[in-house]
This record gives C-alpha cells, sequence and structure tokens, in this order.
C-alpha cells in the first residue's frame, strides 16, 4: 500500500490531538471517522469542526467550497466498528491504556511495542 491507495482513514480518540488530526485529514481530501468511546469528547470535537473551518474561511485559509467539502468528508461515530469497516488506514490518538480495550476488539497496533500492549 502506497500513500495514493489511502482514500478512507479511521482516527481512534476525538481528544484534542485526535479531533484535529481528523480535521486535517478531511481538508487534505480524505474520508475520514472519527470514533470515541465519550459521548462527550466526540460532541466536542464535532462542534470544534462547526466552528473552526468557518474561521478558517473568514481568516481566508480555506475558501467556503472547501471548507464545505472538509466538513463533507469527515463523520463523527461511537462506533468502533463503524469507524474502522471502511478504512484504508487508521491512526490511534488514545492513551496507552486505551489500547487495552482496542486490543479486545480485534484491532491490531502496527507499532513496535504493540506486543507489551
Amino acid at each position: 500500500m502506497t500513500i495514493d491507495d489511502i482514500k478512507t482513514m479511521a482516527v481512534i480518540g476525538a481528544g484534542n490531538m485526535g479531533h484535529q488530526i481528523a480535521l486535517h485529514c478531511a481538508i487534505m481530501g480524505y474520508k475520514v471517522a472519527c470514533t470515541d468511546l465519550s459521548a462527550d469528547t466526540l460532541a466536542k470535537a464535532e462542534e470544534f469542526v462547526a466552528s473552526d473551518l468557518p474561521g478558517r474561511v473568514e481568516k481566508g485559509r480555506l475558501t467556503q467550497e472547501q471548507a464545505d467539502a472538509a466538513r463533507a468528508n469527515i463523520r463523527f461515530t461511537r462506533g468502533f466498528e463503524d469507524a474502522v469497516r471502511d478504512a484504508d488506514y487508521g491512526l490511534v490518538t488514545v492513551l496507552r491504556r486505551s489500547l487495552i480495550s482496542l486490543r479486545h476488539l480485534g484491532f491490531e497496533c502496527e507499532r513496535a511495542d504493540a506486543a507489551q500492549i
């Protein structure tokens, strides 16, 4: 797989880092599913995207069309399986202790220290 093969992404963890990574990927044209176990964190992530994109348009960093396309490219879901089902690539932005829970769901990390989890 090369970077050109990646069209859809899953971002696991919608905290401060996760939702910004998800938004950046959406702006770059990827279809992104962002997930988190916390409904509150997921709601805050969605609110961030809803408020950040208009600000980028106001500052001239994005056109309205680019902002609309980015918003259409990103979705938020509490369902882990839903987020990763069609993903070509996954990014994990959760605390290490949360990775244990992800392994129980059948998610395997491609990290050198994944065996230590």
